[in-house]
């Protein structure tokens, strides 16, 4: 059962690597078999076809997603800056891990698998960050007269539409630099001294 467990981890490991380059609608099964030096017999044993495969790999890189979130936020060395700013910059590598040639074939192949991908994003997002900006509060580092459940929804939104395909290719910067740019203007603003003096004095 451990060998079985191994093959199919490795398997699925490959099948992201090529599919994440090339996408999945130019590699073949036989492909992804030959690269592992296994036979094609016993990559169907694992799955049935390739949309079975692709499937796989997407179920396995949402679960990965899901561990390295959690072990950010219950990292108990780090402060709620120090997690949030952890956990945004790998949401950026995780979202350009996505784009490319994979992402066109899902979104042009699979859009189910596209949109469930997006509202994964969304549900994970939403629930982590809300939970860890009440942490934020506790600790004194976000304003306690702030609605939390707006921020939230403030930061998700900002997050999905900044790293939407359409978005990326509109503004021509990879996931990576968007969400550090979004780091930086979430925690610093964009206002300058002046400009934050000046807005002092205004009254909404």
């Amino acid at each position: 059962m451990h060998e079985e467990n191994e093959i199919k981890s490795k398997i699925l490991k490959r099948a992201f690597e090529v599919f994440t380059q090339f996408g999945f609608s130019r590699v073949t099964m036989e492909e992804i078999a030959t690269g592992l030096c296994i036979s094609k017999k016993t990559l169907y044993k694992f799955f049935n076809n390739k949309e079975h495969l692709v499937k796989e790999v997407i179920e396995n890189e949402k679960c990965d997603v899901t561990v390295n979130v959690d072990a950010i936020l219950d990292d108990g060395s780090l402060d709620f800056l120090a997690k949030l700013e952890k956990l945004l910059s790998y949401v950026g590598s995780q979202s350009g891990r996505f784009h490319g040639p994979m992402m066109a074939d899902l979104m042009r192949a699979h859009p189910e698998i596209w949109n469930d991908i997006k509202e994964f994003r969304r549900q994970r997002t939403t629930e982590k960050l809300s939970k860890l900006f009440s942490e934020g509060v506790e600790q004194g580092l976000i304003r306690s007269d702030v609605n939390i459940e707006i921020v939230t929804v403030m930061y998700v939104s900002t997050m999905h539409y900044l790293i939407d395909p359409d978005t990326i290719l509109n503004i021509k910067l990879t996931p990576e630099v968007v969400m550090s740019e979004m780091i930086k203007i979430l925690f610093e603003g964009v206002l300058t001294d002046s400009g934050r003096s000046r807005y002092s004095q205004i009254k909404f």
